[in-house]
């Protein structure tokens, strides 16, 4: 996840560029769940999301919040999708991204993150 710095740079400018109805961000997990290997990533991601619902709050910009496992049921087809199962789900859903499917195949943050 981008840090602060990131999301107060260029968060007005995507809301500006993409004009999106609203923005939806994942529903963290409590810390010391199974969701972060640590609680300094678990906060280091809780800070960067505050960070963009701030933006998106002075934009005027909606924020709906989202459970990862209604995401994975959604793109994956199941609530135990695995990671390829969420990367072809994606590919799908958006099939201009058909041929990002050779990067997407040991590193599966970016197709997670779509």
């Amino acid at each position: 996840m981008p840090n602060i710095d990131y999301w107060a740079e260029n968060g007005f400018l995507m809301l500006e560029r993409w004009k999106p109805d609203f923005v939806a961000t994942e529903t963290l997990p409590l810390f010391g769940s199974s969701g972060f290997s640590n609680n300094i990533q678990g906060k280091l991601a809780a800070t960067a999301l505050t960070a963009l619902q701030t933006v998106c709050s002075i934009y005027g910009m909606p924020v709906k919040q989202v459970a990862a496992i209604s995401v994975k049921a959604r793109i994956g087809g199941t609530k135990k999708a695995t990671k390829v199962g969420v990367r072809n789900g994606v590919i799908s859903f958006l099939p201009e991204l058909a041929d990002r499917k050779k990067d997407w195949v040991k590193i599966f943050d970016e197709p997670d993150a779509l």
